[in-house]
């Protein structure tokens, strides 16, 4: 049974524009803000009802849930524009423009993504190097020198000291895009990605072999959930001439 408690606040939300004084004759000037503002704490107890079940990442603290800023001038070629998303937290995004009309605009765009699948599993492997885990040689040597009685009683300790983790992967991409006008009819784009993957990932859903006996079934588990830490790094340059 899953009980889940959530608190959201929700501070501010505004849409400011303003136009200052000036001469009628005097360009306007305009700058367009919206801000949103929240917090949220949320707690879950209780097993997964399933195994495939995902989680996304939660905000931790005070978060921005929404941040835009736009300037332009009339008159002024030049514009600038922010737009973003969840400022602060994992799963994030954000734009930033800078445009000069008919000639060049440069884009700036990061991305942000986390998917979580569980907390506070406890792991009787350790990590040697990247990728390779073994378990403790005190562990095994217990484990294979104990009679069949004492397995169980054994395993269960090792289960409830074993340190814990989370299986949690991260996604991170920047992209930046210039676009030049060389001519009316001839432009000019080059474009930068660049992306990381980080954390780790389930692996391995499990196996279990099922065994009937008089006294009920027993299973045994030759297989076990295991996560794969992650590492990815990915670069493309690319270029376009219309």
């Amino acid at each position: 049974m899953m009980t889940n408690k959530t608190l959201s606040v929700l501070i501010a939300a505004a849409a400011l524009s303003f136009g200052q004084g000036q001469p009628a004759e005097a360009p306007a000037e305009t700058i367009w803000t919206t801000v949103e503002i929240g917090g949220e704490a949320r707690l879950v107890k209780g097993e997964r009802s399933f195994g495939l079940q995902q989680y996304r990442d939660i905000p931790r603290g005070t978060f921005m849930r929404q941040f835009d800023f736009r300037y332009l001038k009339e008159g002024n070629p030049l514009r600038f524009e922010f737009r973003s998303m969840d400022l602060f937290q994992r799963d994030t995004l954000f734009n930033a423009t800078v445009e000069n009309v008919n000639k060049y605009k440069l884009s700036f765009d990061w991305q942000g993504f986390a998917r979580y699948w569980s907390s506070q599993n406890p792991s009787l492997v350790n990590e040697i190097s990247r990728g390779a885990f073994v378990a403790p040689d005190a562990l095994r040597g217990s484990l294979q020198n104990a009679s069949e009685s004492d397995l169980a009683r054994l395993a269960g300790n090792a289960v409830l000291v074993a340190p814990q983790t989370s299986i949690r992967s991260f996604r991170e991409r920047n992209l930046i895009t210039y676009t030049c006008n060389l001519r009316e009819s001839l432009a000019l784009r080059l474009q930068y990605m660049n992306e990381r993957r980080s954390g780790n990932r389930l692996w391995s859903q499990g196996t279990y072999t099922r065994i009937g006996t008089p006294a009920g079934d027993t299973f045994e588990t030759p297989g076990q959930e295991l996560f794969e830490p992650t590492a990815y790094l990915t670069n493309e340059l690319g270029a376009e001439l219309n």
